[in-house]
């Protein structure tokens, strides 16, 4: 057993996006002031990682991480209610419908419980607070400095989407309460989802057949990648796994963060290794993800970089009343994104992470794009190294990812 003897204790949690970019003296310190340059934001759509978590297996990854001492996640302190943040919904189908209870649910609760009495998969009290601050972060950009939206929530000014799965719904509505402060939020909150056959907010090979076989084929054959089986067989000595019994670099990841954002003790040798650790697993994941040479992008991502672009052309064609646009998504999802704008530094994205496309109007009515990561504006732009980049630039940019048919794309059904 490889006991905690050696361990590293977290004294202050994870509580948001701001300690996960401890190392930025300003957020916002790359921000432009819209003034200076003689333009006016006039839409944001904002797509986020959901907050912190409990582990997505049971036993902690026993079986993908051997030798790992089972740790303990006390129900009592880390599902504690919190007024300030719990706000009520209404989950909704485009269509209006009311949407079903999510599979996904289901599954995690025939796991059964971790040690201590949580579920697989839940968002924590931790994570919670963590997107509580990320919204308070929207608040100081998009409330105060720009005067996008009004301090008081509205329907009609805000759209809020998420994944039919709790842990995005409950971080979409933590934020809200962080971006307004829930004495201004007019509950239910709208929200909106998709049937599980539709769904295209974060890579779904569940349910697109191209995805499905090409996933279940890295996920197979991962050490294919280069230095990948070197690595594996480095961290699997370490801690004294079975031959026959592969390390998962994605679930020792997911082991380390979990554990790291609710201050419970990780092995130092192990954790010497994160670098090591994040980075392999990033490039596992992209590959999962992204394919070869991006080739399926389109697949995983490319129906809601669709959406991301038509809502900024209606905008453009015929401003509408929804100028912030939330949608409460996945890390895998904001892996593809930063591969399709070709910015993906092989970075795990951090619980709580979100990527802002800001649609700035110029003085001669010429529109642009502005990508934030994390509070940091990234340059897409790489021919002039901008962090402002012309609208039809942009979406010639991505347009070789975008989906209109989803189906099709993924094989689901014929030509």
């Amino acid at each position: 057993m490889f006991h905690l003897a050696k361990t590293l204790s977290f004294g202050t949690p994870i509580l948001s996006i701001v300690i996960y970019c401890k190392n930025r003296k300003n957020l916002f310190s790359t921000h432009v002031q819209a003034a200076e340059n003689e333009m006016c934001l006039q839409q944001v759509q904002v797509i986020f990682r959901h907050g912190a978590r409990t582990p997505l297996v049971n036993l902690n990854y026993s079986y993908d991480i051997p030798n790992i001492e089972e740790s303990i996640w006390d129900a009592e302190s880390l599902m504690q209610k919190n007024s300030k943040v719990d706000v009520r919904y209404k989950l909704m189908l485009d269509n209006g419908m009311e949407a079903s209870k999510s599979e996904a649910e289901s599954v995690y609760l025939n796991r059964g419980t971790l040690r201590g009495g949580c579920y697989t998969g839940q968002l924590t009290a931790i994570g919670k607070e963590g997107m509580y601050n990320v919204g308070k972060l929207l608040a100081k950009e998009y409330i105060h400095k720009h005067d996008l939206i009004s301090p008081v929530y509205s329907p009609t000014e805000v759209y809020v989407r998420s994944s039919n799965i709790k842990r995005t719904i409950l971080s979409a509505t933590s934020l809200l309460a962080g971006l307004y402060g829930k004495e201004n939020i007019p509950e239910p909150v709208q929200m909106f989802t998709k049937p599980p056959t539709e769904e295209d907010i974060y890579p779904n090979w569940g349910q697109c057949n191209n995805l499905k076989i090409w996933a279940n084929y890295v996920m197979r054959n991962h050490d294919c990648l280069p230095g990948h089986k070197e690595d594996q067989e480095k961290i699997h000595k370490l801690i004294g796994g079975e031959d026959d019994k592969p390390l998962h670099f994605i679930a020792l990841l997911d082991y380390i963060y979990c554990r790291k954002a609710h201050r419970i003790p990780i092995p130092l040798d192990l954790l010497a290794e994160e670098k090591l650790i994040v980075k392999r697993a990033s490039e596992l994941q992209a590959h999962v993800i992204g394919g070869e040479n991006n080739s399926m992008l389109a697949c995983g991502i490319g129906s809601l970089i669709n959406t991301f672009c038509c809502r900024i052309t209606e905008w453009i064609n015929e401003p509408r009343e929804s100028k912030l646009l939330l949608y409460s998504a996945h890390d895998t999802t904001l892996i593809a994104i930063l591969n399709v704008l070709d910015v993906f530094n092989k970075q795990w994205p951090p619980f709580g992470s979100y990527l802002a496309l800001e649609l700035y109007k110029r003085k001669d009515s010429k529109f642009f794009i502005r990508v934030v990561y994390n509070g940091e504006a990234l340059i897409v732009d790489k021919e002039h190294g901008n962090e402002f980049i012309a609208v039809d630039k942009f979406l010639n940019l991505v347009g070789k990812y975008r989906v209109e048919d989803w189906a099709l794309t993924c094989g689901n059904k014929a030509p």
